[in-house]
């Protein structure tokens, strides 16, 4: 978690462009991003599902937990490329093609997800 809180203070400390010769002005929030955004809902029901789901950002043999945050999973993946892992129990797990983190300007481009969850046949 010190990892993660780390990772978004910096993230904020280079969010906007301060370079007073660029002609280019490009206006940046002071408004923390965070890498990665994921829901998780029911491909059946459509109901959003947040209790005793596991959301994994993996990179080689690097794990990052992503914690839940309102209704959302939101955190630092810690790398720029990575896959998605969701888990739940009675349902399918789900991986997610390759991610990269793309960044702007500004600081990091948030990767806003949505993950249907397939539940399992008895």
């Amino acid at each position: 978690m010190k990892k993660i809180v780390f990772f978004l203070f910096t993230l904020l400390a280079f969010a906007c462009n301060s370079d007073d010769d660029n002609n280019d002005t490009v206006v940046c929030t002071e408004e923390v991003r965070v890498p990665l955004a994921v829901t998780v809902t029911d491909a059946i029901s459509g109901a959003l599902l947040t209790d005793g789901v596991t959301v994994l950002a993996v990179s080689g043999a690097t794990s990052v937990n992503i914690p839940l945050l309102g209704d959302k999973f939101v955190g630092a993946p810690g790398a720029n490329t990575y896959v998605v892992k969701v888990s739940a129990a009675g349902y399918a797990d789900y991986t997610s093609a390759t991610q990269t983190q793309e960044f702007n300007e500004c600081g990091v481009i948030t990767n806003n997800m949505s993950v249907l969850l397939q539940p399992l046949v008895d």
